[in-house]
Parts: structure tokens; sequence; C-alpha cells
């Protein structure tokens, strides 16, 4: 859950895409470079901010480098939450390209600031929390032509990202801590139930 639900929202008005996660070959950040280096063909503002370290950095970097992306890409390393939030405010989107997810606790993290968020498929968790063209779009098969569209779509419109955005907050508020703790008060309680009734 969210230990807290942010009062500050970004305002959505950048060409930022964000990211995070140990960087480790699971969670497909040299794909998210190979998507990135086509959006920013067609955005050449466009910047891709990534937080989190791992034994896949160098490997990261230096594919950066020969996708000649320069300082559209910046790797921030591991960061604490107040550097995180401040980054999440100035950003407009947020990217998962995991082979894998169990949960997904940066989609949240992300949605808690009204951003939309795009994720493949194959990252189960983020199946539960993005409602596709909701709050955000699922990309069914690891497919890079849609992510690439998709990821334009909402860099282009406006309107669009902050009808995303807008839900992506509403989702958020469904994983507050008070939110969270009611529901398994809810659920103790009715197993309770449901052992004393069988009795």
């Amino acid at each position: 859950c969210l230990e807290n639900v942010s009062r500050k929202l970004s305002k959505l008005d950048t060409l930022n895409i964000v990211s995070s996660g140990r960087l480790a070959k699971e969670k497909g950040f040299d794909d998210l470079l190979k998507v990135f280096k086509k959006v920013s063909n067609k955005f050449p503002e466009a910047k891709l901010n990534i937080v989190g370290d791992g034994m896949e950095r160098n490997n990261l970097l230096e594919l950066a480098k020969e996708l000649k992306l320069g300082d559209k890409v910046e790797f921030h390393g591991y960061q604490n939450n107040e550097y995180i939030n401040e980054l999440l405010q100035d950003s407009s989107l947020y990217v998962m390209t995991s082979l894998t997810e169990s949960f997904g606790l940066g989609l949240i993290e992300a949605m808690n600031y009204g951003i939309p968020c795009i994720s493949y498929s194959s990252a189960q968790g983020a199946n539960e929390i993005i409602k596709n063209e909701e709050n955000g779009y699922i990309i069914q098969d690891r497919n890079e032509e849609e992510m690439i569209e998709k990821i334009s779509l909402v860099l282009e419109d406006e309107k669009l990202r902050k009808k995303l955005g807008k839900n992506a907050r509403e989702t958020a508020k469904e994983y507050s801590s008070d939110v969270v703790l009611d529901k398994w008060i809810k659920l103790i309680n009715k197993r309770k139930w449901d052992k004393w009734s069988y009795r």
C-alpha cells in the first residue's frame, strides 16, 4: 500500500517519462531503452528517467550509448523517497517493461501523483493495477510497436494524458494504507466468522 496519499500532483506538462526498479535482466530496461529510442525520434524533447541500481547498470549505460541517446536518458541510481517523489511530480508518464512482476508498487506510486501508466502484460502485477484505456494501457505480447504507439499517443495528447492521470489518481487512492487496512480487517473477520459458522 501507499504510505501516504500525496497532496501534490504532477502537472503532466512535460515530455518526461519515468521508470523505476532493480536494474536486472527480468526488469526489461534494455527493451525500454530500445522503445524510447524510437519514441525520441518522434519527440526530440522527450526524456527518460530511470531510477534504481543493479548488476545490469553498466550494460544499460553501454546500450544507451550505442543507441546514441545522450542526455535524453538519465540513470539516477538508487534514491530515497523524497528524491523519487520530486521526480514523479515532474513526469507525465510511467512505463514498465518488466518480463515478470509480482505486483508493481512503482505503478501505484506514479498513480499517486496522477501519472498515467503503460506496461507490458508480461508484468503480471500490472494487469491488476492498470485498467486498459482508463488509467493507462496494457500492451499484450510485448508488442514493441504498440508500446511505441501508446507512449506517443499519451505524449502528444494533453487532454488524454490528463484524463488518464485523473483516473490513475483515483486508482492510487484504493491502495492507501487506510483502505488496505480496512480490507484486511474485513477479510480476517470474515474468515473468523466462516470458521466459527462451520463448527
